[in-house]
């Protein structure tokens, strides 16, 4: 079979904070030509400048100045061409005036609220959901000397059950909080809690507590978590469920109401073996389903599709 020509509009993720597509381009130049484009500017000079005529084009998310750079022409492109679709929630006037003008092919990470505030465009809908790197985040055997951890981002308004689960375990001594980093690009002078040193510092927690936000997203923790050997008590939610996800198998399902006697349960002696073991399988769960491996495959035989059918 005949190798894909990809071009990939992006920033450069490989000292971001979060780097799941750069570890999605690597995996991609593996199986199909692809050239990057981290600078933008008009489509027709971007396509002189390349080696080849792509057969797509993808674009990650004009919509956010972090993830694309400033690209002109899009529409006037004559190759197929779509575009990944990250926090939904943010400019979505100027999306639905964008999808209005002439629908490309959408790769969303969130699909259940795509399908919730564009449904008109769900015939333009791929899912790509989030995965986890088993390169960075696995098992590093290291010691559980943390009961509970919690990581990230609580801003009361949009995560109100981290918020609430900060607040009432901070003074506890075997409650351990960090807080979100910044979005920012993170080098070797520069350290802080990301890629591996995440996933690290996660493997060293018997409980990681997290939440899915107002927006019911099933956000990067719920697989980086379990990929490195802890157990994840979160939020279920309907894209969870869709993604094979199950309560009580891959992680324990928790919500304002009952977070506390799940914490007290889970952290018992005689509860030992069933944490291990919900531990375990969403460990083997998400490295067998949701890794990038996987998801570059799927997206390759969407594009593959599209390339044909067009």
């Amino acid at each position: 079979m005949q190798r894909l020509k990809i071009l990939f509009i992006t920033k450069d993720f490989s000292q971001y904070l979060e780097r799941n597509f750069h570890y999605l381009q690597l995996e991609l130049a593996k199986h199909a030509d692809l050239a990057l484009c981290h600078e933008g500017g008009e489509m027709p000079d971007i396509l002189r400048g390349l080696p080849f005529t792509p057969d797509f084009v993808l674009l990650n998310d004009m919509f956010h100045s972090t993830h694309c750079p400033p690209v002109e022409g899009v529409f006037d492109l004559q190759i197929p061409w779509g575009m990944i679709m990250h926090d939904l929630h943010g400019h979505v006037d100027r999306r639905r005036a964008f999808l209005m003008r002439k629908p490309p092919n959408i790769f969303t990470i969130y699909r259940s609220a795509f399908r919730n505030r564009y449904p008109e465009y769900e015939g333009n809908l791929y899912w790509l959901p989030h995965f986890a790197e088993p390169s960075v985040f696995r098992n590093y055997h290291q010691t559980k000397d943390i009961d509970v951890l919690l990581m990230g981002a609580i801003n009361r308004r949009i995560y109100p059950l981290r918020h609430l689960m900060k607040t009432r375990y901070l003074k506890e001594p075997w409650f351990v909080f960090h807080k979100h980093p910044g979005y920012a690009n993170f080098d070797a002078d520069k350290p802080a809690l990301v890629a591996q040193r995440f996933a690290m510092e996660a493997n060293r927690a018997k409980i990681f507590l997290t939440c899915d936000s107002i927006y019911k997203y099933s956000l990067r923790k719920y697989f980086e978590v379990p990929a490195s050997y802890t157990l994840l008590m979160a939020p279920p939610n309907e894209d969870l469920r869709d993604l094979g996800f199950k309560p009580g198998v891959h992680f324990v399902a928790i919500s304002e109401r009952d977070y506390e006697e799940k914490v007290e349960y889970y952290l018992q002696p005689h509860a030992e073996a069933l944490r291990e073991r919900i531990t375990r399988q969403g460990h083997e769960f998400i490295h067998e389903n949701h890794t990038t491996a996987v998801r570059a495959k799927k997206l390759l035989k969407i594009i593959r599709n599209i390339v044909r059918n067009g």
